[in-house]
């Protein structure tokens, strides 16, 4: 299952789960706010990851989206980027 949460995506991922012992995982903070996207309870492959493992299952948390259920498996985050599609001439 795809998880969203605000700019926020978990892309389910055949890739080998990262190693390590679970922990708090920040996936992303906020730039004017400072709130972080927070897996309570996962492995991540770096710092920001790029790919997570949730051995069980755990919630996705953020101050202004709430939080959501994610069940166990391996991800490929993403985020959103935002963009004001100027176009640049040579």
């Amino acid at each position: 299952m795809l998880y969203r949460q605000g700019d926020i995506a978990l892309i389910p991922s055949t890739n080998e789960a990262p190693k390590g012992t679970p922990g708090r995982v920040v996936l992303a903070r906020g730039v004017s706010t400072g709130h972080e996207h927070v897996l309570v309870s996962a492995i991540a492959d770096a710092d920001p990851p790029r790919l997570v493992y949730v051995p069980e299952t755990t919630t996705l948390d953020h101050p202004e989206h709430g939080e959501i259920s994610i069940e166990p498996g391996v991800y490929a985050v993403r985020r959103q980027i935002e963009s004001d599609n100027t176009q640049v001439e040579d």
